[in-house]
């Protein structure tokens, strides 16, 4: 997704400010962003479709950029906004949709193309997701048993881009196996391939499994480390749910890695607090103020 709304005359601007965060300019006034963020859901709830494409691409880069700037009481003061609250769970639901789009598209076009790697490189969250991923590493080796080796690890919502599963096998973990499980057969297939067309090393040891995150058992008990992708349940009620059940099949120990959002980007995503996570001792969080999106908590299995 672009970051460009100069194509969308009916919005306000992203330069009606003088005040910039790492280059960008930042939106003030609570009215004008409760504005900007009413009209982006109308102008995306609206379009023909949520493939990429100019409008789209613009749509949702604006709304990234915004919810990406800096937490601080108005961001705070608006997410508790009734109006902004009554739009959110379809907000999540649009970019929900729009990112297995998006992701769909990029690894096509990836297959598709003679340099599979360099293609793969043009997927404009490519960055973001290698940055999440090393934040996640990193935050497993401080509170994990540096006697025990990770030797299994699942990943559940992997989608048609697996680049979680992808980076920790050829960045971080070289000798680690991983299942990437996801209920989209399609999706699943191009995973497939493109694994096998960027490694063959890393796609032997990259299983990719279709299935439904609450039919998971057997492998969820082998696994070291399991992550838990943002958008798979996109409520508390249906991540409650996924989470009761990862607490009675993962082993006790075992070390839960869940993808949330804070600040205003739980209008992107949903969020994920210690006491959704029953059966979980949380270990760690981490709220990344850069462009990595996503929120980390990282939490231990408990006995019984």
């Amino acid at each position: 997704m672009d970051f460009i709304n100069d194509r969308l005359p009916s919005i306000p601007t992203l330069s009606s400010t003088s005040k910039k965060s790492n280059g960008l300019p930042i939106i003030t006034g609570f009215q004008q962003l409760k504005f900007l963020l009413l009209s982006l859901h109308h102008h995306i709830s609206t379009l023909p479709s949520l493939e990429p494409g100019p409008a789209a691409d613009a749509l949702f880069g604006t709304l990234v950029r915004i919810c990406t700037q800096p937490t601080d009481h108005l961001a705070l003061k608006l997410v508790r906004d009734d109006d902004i609250q009554t739009i959110r769970p379809d907000l999540i639901q649009l970019c929900s949709r729009a990112e297995c789009l998006l992701e769909r598209h990029y690894a096509q076009r990836a297959l598709a193309a003679d340099d599979t790697a360099a293609a793969l490189l043009s997927f404009p969250y490519y960055a973001n997701y290698k940055d999440l991923v090393r934040l996640e590493y990193h935050l497993l080796l401080g509170v994990s048993d540096p006697a025990t080796p990770i030797l299994q690890v699942a990943f559940l919502g992997s989608g048609p881009l697996p680049l979680t599963a992808l980076i920790l096998a050829q960045d971080h973990l070289p000798t680690t196996r991983f299942r990437a499980i996801d209920m989209d057969a399609a999706a699943n297939e191009l995973a497939q391939h493109l694994l096998a067309r960027l490694n063959p090393g890393i796609g032997r040891r990259v299983h990719i499994i279709t299935a439904d995150a609450a039919d998971v058992t057997d492998t969820l008990a082998e696994c070291d480390v399991v992550f838990l992708a943002a958008l798979v349940g996109l409520d508390r009620e249906a991540k409650r749910a996924i989470v009761a059940h990862l607490a009675a099949y993962m082993r006790p120990g075992a070390l839960l890695v869940v993808r949330s959002a804070h600040g205003m980007r739980q209008l992107l995503y949903p969020v994920v607090d210690d006491e959704d996570l029953v059966g979980f001792s949380v270990l760690v969080t981490a709220h990344p103020g850069n462009h990595v999106v996503n929120s980390v908590v990282i939490a231990k299995k408990m006995e019984g």
